[in-house]
């Protein structure tokens, strides 16, 4: 996961190729202490998959089943 303020795409970005992650999840500051969220997945060949607000435990289901 990836918690960003500024330039959010593209610090993700640098993390999931500085980490040599598969994909990395970036998310707001607004979801903490939250049960939504409103992720951005970025894979390891930079492809962006947005996603509406979802409760965190819906995007964990979605995550395991979709991603994993």
């Amino acid at each position: 996961f990836a918690l960003e303020t500024n330039n959010k795409i593209k610090n993700a970005a640098k993390k999931l190729v500085e980490k040599n992650l598969d994909f990395i999840v970036l998310n707001s500051p607004k979801s903490l202490n939250s049960s939504h969220i409103i992720p951005t997945i970025i894979d390891k060949n930079l492809q962006i998959t947005k996603f509406n607000a979802m409760t965190k435990f819906s995007f964990a289901k979605k995550l395991l089943t979709e991603f994993l």
